[in-house]
């Protein structure tokens, strides 16, 4: 790995070099593919080489921070394994925003037929938190003499414990 390190020093000195920056990609491919198997959440019509493009983006976008600071490289390996396995994770979290997913499994049986309930993931967790708020809001209009007296007693605390 030290040539990749050594490598990633030079693309990001050295961005016009199409050639360096070709074999630096073809280096970092055990990396993106190793994330790639490791990443459970699949996005479906995503392929290999999607993902493979994704891990270049991402490459590029860390050899613009290794030219910002330099120090970045020491641990070029690690850190272009998370940078890849974030941005996996955030092209997951878009997609999973912007299309239907099945959160909430509801299957209904007319005939031959099966029909499952499906829902943004977007709006479920709206309502999720909607009723976490509204349970938190309950609680506390039922504790809310003993939240406050322990808020106090903290403040006082606190309020002794510090030095004049």
């Amino acid at each position: 790995m030290d040539e990749c390190k050594s490598l990633a020093l030079y693309c990001s000195r050295h961005p016009e070099d199409n050639q360096a920056f070709e074999r630096l990609c073809m280096s970092i491919r055990p990396i993106a593919f190793d994330v790639m198997k490791l990443h459970k959440n699949v996005i479906p019509y995503y392929d290999r080489d999607d993902y493979l493009q994704e891990a270049y983006i991402t490459l590029y976008r860390v050899l613009m921070r290794i030219s910002a600071n330099p120090d970045i490289a020491d641990s070029f390996s690690a850190y272009l394994w998370v940078s890849i396995k974030n941005a996996y994770c955030r092209l997951y979290k878009e997609y999973v925003l912007q299309h239907l997913v099945e959160v909430r499994s509801h299957e209904m049986r007319e005939g031959n037929l099966i029909c499952s309930y499906m829902v943004y993931f977007q709006e479920y967790a709206d309502e999720y938190y909607r009723k976490k708020r509204e349970s938190w809001r309950i609680y506390y209009r039922k504790n809310r003499d003993r939240i406050l007296a322990k808020q106090r007693q903290k403040y006082h605390e606190r309020k002794n414990s510090s030095p004049p």
